[in-house]
């Protein structure tokens, strides 16, 4: 009888040990874990500070936010039921790294309000693609993006590659003479502004620095008098990824949930050849069209400036930060709630259009518009002038 319990004594004990080896096993992984989306939201989140040139690679990490912060709360959950002392390394992750949080996905319940009797305006940024339908489809030969453009009815547009109403017609694009006579009729001063680049405005508008000499150029100025305010108003188309239809095939491959065609260890080396190489290019070109963005701000922009486009970047990007310290500040991190996209296609999810301001405005709302008549979504801003 004694040695029966000896024996089952022993087992406990043994079962015990293993218990506790078992958990401080798995707790020091979660610790482990922990410190790397700490690390990993360092990175993401300082890494658009530093120029791509100097940085080579930190581009790739902002890129990488929305990632980094998903898995920093699901750590947060896993720390939350087995190994509450790591709990402690992400909510220093949070503290860090708060401000960007909150430029990804701000937390804007309740939109500000004018003061009384200040004028307000609205401005609709689109990256229309050459007016070429997504879905290939033209409901009663009209454009969808012109019949967009005309439903929203801002007081300003930047629109950016718009090659058809600047030169001649791209093949298969349906534009109806009715849709270019109704915009012209709405819109008194129309210019071209940047290489296949137009800024249409109901208020007296004139173009100070129009870059169509050269096709390399997608960054243009004008003077809006707006309510007898005058703002210099940027419409930015900033260096894009150039990837091929074969770079998106690869990426697509490589996050599909049922990715038979490509093993991890080819497709990573791809990735560093093709993909990574192209957008670090891509970031330090838009390095330097920032420089010449701050350049035309210190030579045209005056007190009150916008500066709205296609950046072909994230949140925490360089230009973006090169732009704030130009004093420019970023309308969506002061007025929406929550995270969004202006990209959506090639499973690209990614919000890369933006609008900037400083002086005498103040934003009000912005809108990211459901249609879908261009790979890009428009953005409405709404302005008051104070």
């Amino acid at each position: 009888m004694a040695t029966k319990t000896q024996t089952q004594t022993k087992t406990q004990t043994q079962m015990g040990r293993g218990r506790r080896a078992w958990r401080r096993t798995y707790r020091a992984a979660l610790m482990t874990l922990s410190f790397v989306a700490l690390l990993g939201m360092v990175v993401s989140s300082f890494g658009g500070h530093g120029h791509p040139t100097v940085y080579p690679g930190a581009c790739v990490m902002v890129m990488l936010f929305p990632g980094w912060l998903l898995f920093l709360l699901l750590m947060i959950i896993l720390d939350a039921l087995w190994c509450r002392k790591a709990l402690v390394v992400c909510g220093l992750a949070v503290a860090v790294c708060f401000h960007a949080i909150l430029d990804f996905a701000p937390l804007h319940v309740c939109e500000p309000s004018a003061k009384e009797g200040s004028p307000t305006f609205t401005l609709l940024s689109f990256n229309v693609e050459n007016f070429t339908s997504q879905s290939g489809e033209y409901p009663d030969g009209c454009n969808p993006a012109i019949s967009y453009i005309l439903q929203a009815d801002a007081d300003v547009v930047c629109i950016q590659e718009a090659a058809p109403l600047v030169e001649k017609p791209i093949k298969n694009t349906v534009i109806a003479q009715s849709q270019i006579d109704s915009l012209y009729r709405r819109y008194p001063y129309i210019m071209m502004n940047g290489y296949t680049q137009m800024i249409m405005s109901k208020y007296p508008a004139e173009a100070v620095h129009t870059g169509t000499a050269s096709k390399r150029s997608m960054i243009g100025v004008a003077h809006l008098t707006i309510e007898g305010v005058q703002v210099a108003l940027v419409n930015v188309h900033l260096q894009c990824y150039s990837l091929t239809h074969s770079d998106k095939s690869l990426y697509q491959d490589l996050t599909s949930a049922n990715n038979d065609t490509i093993d991890l260890r080819s497709g990573m080396g791809l990735v560093r050849s093709r993909l990574l190489s192209k957008i670090q290019r891509a970031a330090e070109r838009r390095a330097a069209e920032a420089e010449r963005i701050v350049n035309y701000l210190h030579k045209f922009g005056g007190e009150t400036a916008i500066v709205a486009g296609d950046f072909n970047d994230v949140p925490g990007c360089y230009t973006l930060h090169r732009l704030a310290d130009a004093g420019m500040r970023q309308v969506y991190s002061e007025v929406a709630f929550g995270p969004a996209i202006t990209y959506y296609v090639d499973r690209f999810y990614f919000r890369i259009d933006h609008v900037l301001y400083r002086g005498r405005l103040k934003p009000l709302s912005m809108r990211i518009g459901g249609s879908r008549a261009s790979d890009h979504l428009p953005v409405l801003t709404t302005f008051a002038i104070e």
